[in-house]
């Protein structure tokens, strides 16, 4: 597909998949990926620093008298080169720091064939799984309540060809870990004070296979080994008289080890190739392995006690501009004309959207799949700025949108069975009256096989919360073929688990027999909780695999502070439990469990909302309409709320949670084969123009 500008961007693609041009005016952009050659510089490491050991790394970081194994070890600044001793699979390395500071509405052409832990996280009474994604566990908070590329597919690539280079020829999916080096650097744990001048080490991996890079002139080789930063300056000037290096494809982390976005990225991972690009994937502080162990106010499962004063959004795109500017100046100068390509999905879509509003210079462009910025109290700073019930009123919010996805992608319209709806909505009335006695409790749990018996009707909230999150997981995960991205990679859930969810509960009344019901809402949710079919039972109180437990935790702590999002049921509009949000039970619960009070407006202060769209540029926001995240995302339909020729906006039919993100499949539908066509005809454009204009 050319490479079209509009002078509207809100137009559609329709189900026959072409763009309705109409009343338009067009031109083209193309750019010309020439081949570079590649090859790989080594890690160096300067300056005497302070290195903390961690836990979580496995002592990879040993006494700062040993030596790194197989690295060139080269000052960078006049000061003492410090060795560091790792071990491992000797693609780890350690580095110094840097010191200073449209729209579209795609529909499919064809409904999919019907195919056959991460909780979510509820911080509030129906508060559809905290934020996203991942594999969360249930309530810190109580309130009362690869694949194949098909071989006639559209072209999502700009030389029409996949990361392999052979039309036909699959993505190689196999070890992509082991293709990728990885690093960590010393990043400021606080990058706006002077409380602290502590460090923690960030991971991050690049995968540069098929980066390509410039070839530097004469002179700059002359300077090559400079140890100066002014001389390393000259050194990227002269490489620009040359052949500019390919773009920077930088994966924003979210709140998860960043090995889980590494292994399913496939947006990234087949461009790479076709854009020459290098493949950079970072992780958030305070997930995966880059967990600071410098304070003293939480103790983690492994013993580790952390300060979480420093977890926020802010610090993390502090970490991100940082990062970047590092390895653009310091670690690959090669890069410093390269131009950056951002990348998120869920949370790291947020990430990427809010980093390319606030570090425009060092970001060329994003792609935020199911970012839900608009989530939040506060966006149209009217009267009732912290008044949920009238912001709801004033159609500020929809607190309810989540849940009426979840519903809908249990709805014959989304392929599920017939009556499925129904009957879970039945299930809750009968939890309550079976949960009021001893008698009943043994009943459900034996029903539903549950490992650990209800043994106080106090229980009853917190179960209809455990099996409510295992449908919103199952939703956001509604992908058209099997994965193990909602399992975070242990296990795998079926093509459209929503569907398979709601085989057991197709049959009409089963309310009328509830012990017949509570079999079905076994069968159910364990789809998801017992998604390798090796339990024998069903365990209400943990996560679906280890990992994701201090993931969950560590959530729940940036839901308490600054990512405070308003969620309700009605029992009507969705299958659940009428459950109005409760801010002062939020508040209450936020104070007990980690000492804070959630500022319920200051996402919406410090990012800016709708307004802050009006002057943003070089966006792409997607979302899925089976995607419960989808309503409090940026959408074609708000082009009257916020019409910005500078963005662009998707909405994916049959799209689940930022399915365009990952690797393509013989079972896409085309709706999303088409999103990733606009995708990388923006990026295309985004790249055309830092290159004419030299890059950051």
């Amino acid at each position: 597909m050319s490479q079209e500008e509009t002078t509207d961007p809100y137009y559609s693609l329709e189900n026959d998949g072409t763009i309705d041009t109409a009343n338009t005016t067009t031109t083209t952009t193309t750019i010309n990926n020439n081949n570079r050659d590649n090859s790989h510089n080594n890690a160096t490491i300067t300056d005497e620093m302070k290195y903390h050991e961690k836990q979580d790394l496995e002592n990879r970081i040993l006494d700062t008298s040993l030596t790194v194994s197989g690295l060139e070890l080269e000052p960078e600044h006049d000061t003492t080169t410090t060795n560091i001793g790792v071990h491992g699979s000797g693609n780890e390395n350690y580095e110094e720091p840097l010191l200073p500071n449209s729209s579209y509405t795609i529909q499919r052409k064809e409904e999919q064939e019907e195919s056959h832990n991460t909780k979510s996280l509820f911080i509030t009474l129906g508060a559809a799984s905290a934020l996203f994604l991942m594999l969360l566990t249930s309530s810190i908070i109580k309130q009362p309540s690869s694949s194949i590329i098909p071989d006639d597919r559209h072209d999502i690539s700009p030389d029409s060809h996949d990361g392999d280079g052979d039309d036909n020829k699959p993505f190689d999916q196999s070890n992509l870990k082991d293709r990728c080096n990885e690093y960590f650097y010393p990043q400021r744990l606080d990058h706006f004070g002077e409380s602290t001048t502590d460090t923690f080490l960030q991971r991050y991996f690049i995968c540069d296979e098929d980066w390509k890079r410039a070839t530097p002139s004469t002179s700059a080789n002359a300077n090559a080994n400079s140890n100066s930063i002014k001389d390393e300056d000259t050194t990227a000037a002269n490489s620009k008289t040359t052949t500019q290096s390919g773009p920077i494809f930088f994966y924003l982390g979210n709140e998860a080890n960043v090995e889980l976005y590494l292994s399913h990225s496939g947006l990234m991972w087949e461009n790479a190739k076709p854009f020459g690009a290098m493949l950079v994937f970072a992780e958030h502080r305070y997930f995966g392995q880059s967990i600071p162990t410098t304070a003293t106010t939480l103790t983690t499962d492994t013993g580790e006690e952390l300060d979480m004063s420093y977890l926020s959004s802010e610090q993390a795109l502090a970490d991100y501009a940082s990062l970047i500017t590092y390895l653009k100046h310091e670690k690959e100068v090669d890069a410093m004309y390269s131009p950056v390509i951002g990348f998120g999905g869920s949370y790291g879509g947020m990430l990427a959207s809010w980093f390319r509003m606030k570090y425009p210079h060092i970001i060329d462009g994003v792609i935020a799949g199911s970012a839900p910025i608009l989530s939040f109290l506060g966006d149209d700073l009217q009267d009732d700025f912290m008044n949920e019930e009238e912001a709801v009123e004033d159609g500020e919010l929809d607190s309810g949108g989540y849940a009426r996805v979840m519903s809908f992608d249990a709805s014959s319209e989304a392929g599920a069975a017939p009556n499925c709806q129904s009957n879970i909505r039945s299930v809750w009335s009968i939890l309550q009256e079976y949960g009021s006695t001893p008698e009943g409790r043994e009943t459900v749990s034996t029903s539903l096989q549950l490992c650990d018996p209800l043994e106080s009707v106090d229980e009853i909230d917190d179960l209809k919360e455990w099996i409510k999150d295992a449908y919103s997981s199952m939703s956001m995960g509604n992908y058209p073929y099997p994965s193990s991205y909602l399992l975070d990679g242990d296990g795998m859930l079926d093509a459209y688990p929503m569907r398979g969810a709601c085989e057991p509960l197709q049959e009409p009344n089963m309310v009328n027999d509830p012990k017949v019901l509570l079999d079905g809402i076994r069968q159910s949710i364990a789809t998801f909780y017992n998604a390798t079919g090796e339990s024998l039972c069903l365990d209400r109180g943990s996560a679906v695999n280890n990992s994701t437990q201090n993931d969950v935790n560590f959530w729940g702590y940036l839901y308490c502070t600054e990512m405070s999002m308003p969620f309700s049921t009605d029992g009507v509009n969705d299958m659940f439990w009428k459950e109005d949000m409760n801010w002062t039970a939020t508040v209450e619960g936020c104070q007990e469990e980690w000492g804070v009070t959630p500022q319920l407006n200051w996402a919406s202060i410090f990012y800016g909302g709708k307004k802050a769209l009006e002057t943003a540029s070089n966006i792409v926001f997607s979302n899925g309409n089976y995607d419960p995240w989808s309503p409090y995302g940026v959408l074609p339909d708000m082009k009257q709320v916020v019409d910005n020729p500078n963005i662009v906006s998707i909405m994916i039919d049959g799209g689940a949670h930022h399915l365009d993100l990952m690797f393509s499949h013989p079972d896409d539908p085309a709706s999303v084969i088409e999103a990733r066509k606009v995708e990388l005809d923006e990026i295309r454009k985004w790249i055309a123009a830092a290159s004419t204009s030299g890059g950051k």
